[in-house]
């Protein structure tokens, strides 16, 4: 009746507060004679300007689900969703996740997801591609140091190589850089440092919640604890890495700030530059150009 009259009257559905419907109303839509009686009274008043009327975009009164309209951001419904697979992840872990996120179409029903949670990941060992030697030899040896230092031994040390890999360190052909890693490590460090905000910090409003996971899931926070625990000398950078490898073991005298003026004298563009004078290499870098642009090419001999 209200959906009636207000496509020509314009009405809000304010003018329902205060009326009251019975339980069956409300769920059949069929309103009774002495409903039906109650809305025209109400209906009347419109006449005498006394009923607000709607504004021209859409509904927004609390009372729009009498009247089967509603408005809400995409935010609120995103939100709403984001909730429920929170609930979901609640009540049933992550194979509830997954399934209510496979009913959304967010996962493909027939990738199976939940294969991934328990599938092993080959690697260059696991297929025999690889000796256990040759991961040491890459890790310059530093495997057990390593394992010590993080109280945990690798069963496939393939994994601890591609982790400490830097996209630099071509030495290395037998794992990708440590970059698909970092990917994943990074939504579960979020999934974890959540939960845990979530359980210990109940006080705390959901606003305080993201600033505190902020916090503790940032470069400086991760950076403090690599070097307390010393893995920064770890990570293989082909150049970089070398050269402070080199520096740590053979100046050891040197303190941390001496060690990094040392390694910024070693590794800058005017250094690369006189080597590759002395060695004759910039004759060929000429050449490369002069060919590429001119049709007179200077000779060189070397």
């Amino acid at each position: 009746m209200y959906n009636v009259i207000n496509k020509t009257d314009k009405i809000r559905p304010t003018i329902l507060i205060g009326v009251e419907f019975s339980r069956p109303e409300m769920l059949s839509g069929c309103l009774s004679a002495d409903s039906r009686a109650a809305m025209a009274a109400r209906l009347a008043d419109s006449s005498s300007g006394q009923v607000e009327p709607e504004p021209p975009h859409a509904p927004q009164a609390a009372m729009q689900a009498y009247v089967a309209a509603t408005v809400a951001r995409d935010k609120t419904i995103a939100d709403c969703v984001e909730a429920l697979i929170g609930t979901y992840l609640l009540s049933s872990g992550i194979p509830g996740a997954v399934k209510v996120l496979e009913w959304f179409r967010i996962l493909p029903k027939e990738d199976n997801f939940k294969e991934y949670l328990n599938k092993p990941v080959p690697t260059a060992l696991s297929m025999g591609k690889i000796q256990v030697n040759d991961i040491d030899y890459l890790l310059n040896n530093c495997r057990i140091d390593i394992e010590r230092k993080l109280n945990y031994t690798f069963r496939d040390p393939t994994f601890l190589l591609e982790a400490l890999s830097h996209p630099s360190y071509i030495r290395n052909r037998h794992t990708r850089s440590y970059e698909r890693l970092e990917f994943l490590g990074d939504a579960v460090l979020d999934l974890l440092i959540t939960a845990h905000c979530f359980e210990h910090c109940r006080a705390l409003r959901p606003g305080e919640l993201t600033d505190l996971r902020s916090a503790l899931v940032n470069n400086v926070t991760f950076a403090a604890y690599v070097v307390k625990l010393g893995l920064h000398k770890l990570v293989f950078i082909e150049i970089k890495g070398l050269i402070t490898a080199d520096c740590f073991e053979h100046c050891r005298a040197l303190r941390p700030g001496e060690l990094t003026d040392l390694r910024s004298a070693l590794v800058n563009n005017v250094t690369f530059a006189a080597y590759v004078v002395k060695l004759g290499l910039h004759k060929l870098v000429l050449i490369e150009i002069e060919q590429r642009n001119y049709s007179n090419v200077n000779k060189y001999e070397l």
